[in-house]
């Protein structure tokens, strides 16, 4: 295998022009394998044969079939008519908004099914008596974690035409209405009224006592004398009688 490659990179890779394009050396290199590497020559029992012919007398098995499984999730609507599945996301018809459904996928299908779930199951919103789930959407399924969204027309041209009937040509409503204030509103009105004023609707007071109030504050007391408040008052009337004089 060595010997391979270092016979390929010195007769095909040093001979390549630098302005092929990367399909084209693939091309080159192909010819060239069909061309050198299969007319090389091979001794099998005694008789002379080529790589070609001994590749073709050992053609590769076909492919099993695919395991017979079957994935089944459920998903929620979105609000834009869409399921996800697998890093991708697919369109359901529009009005399923916020409900349940079943998303199945055969291994050896391309496509997935969107559905409503079974009677009995807490899967999907089925129409009522239906036994069997009801195919919403089938669509060809992406790679995962492709990113894709997957629509079906006939999808979007409902979905466009739920939205556009939601508009309304009418006036819109006016935001200064006077409104008389509704019955619930009258009565929270009397009930912090009875609260605030007492029986005879006059208003509360509350008369808070300094000498047994703790935690309330404290009426300001007279500064002791010799404090800085004392000594400014007496500099204070010694200007004042200066100045009289």
């Amino acid at each position: 295998m060595e010997k391979a490659n270092h016979s390929a990179a010195q007769r095909w890779w040093r001979t390549l022009p630098d302005a092929l394009s990367v399909a084209q050396a693939q091309a080159s290199l192909d010819a060239f394998c069909a061309r050198v590497g299969d007319s090389r020559v091979r001794k099998r029992d005694g008789a002379s044969t080529t790589v070609g012919e001994l590749a073709a007398l050992e053609p590769l098995s076909a492919l099993p079939p695919a395991f017979p499984a079957t994935v089944r999730v459920s998903r929620t609507v979105t609000a834009q008519a869409l399921v996800s599945f697998r890093g991708n996301h697919y369109s359901v018809p529009p009005g399923l908004a916020g409900t349940t459904v079943i998303v199945t996928h055969h291994l050896a299908s391309t496509t997935l099914d969107i559905s409503t779930g079974a009677r009995g199951t807490t899967h999907g919103v089925g129409p009522a008596g239906s036994a069997l789930p009801t195919v919403l959407a089938r669509h060809h399924r992406e790679p995962d974690g492709a990113g894709v969204l997957v629509r079906d027309s006939t999808h979007v041209t409902a979905l466009q035409t739920a939205v556009l009937s939601a508009f309304s040509t009418d006036r819109r409503c006016s935001r200064k209405t006077r409104r008389p204030p509704s019955p619930a509103a009258l009565a929270h009105a009397a009930h912090l009224h009875a609260s605030t004023c007492g029986p005879r609707g006059a208003p509360t007071r509350t008369v808070t006592s300094w000498s047994t109030s703790r935690s309330g504050p404290r009426p300001p007391s007279t500064p002791p004398a010799g404090s800085r408040h004392d000594r400014n008052d007496h500099h204070h009337h010694q200007q004042t009688r200066q100045r009289a004089r």
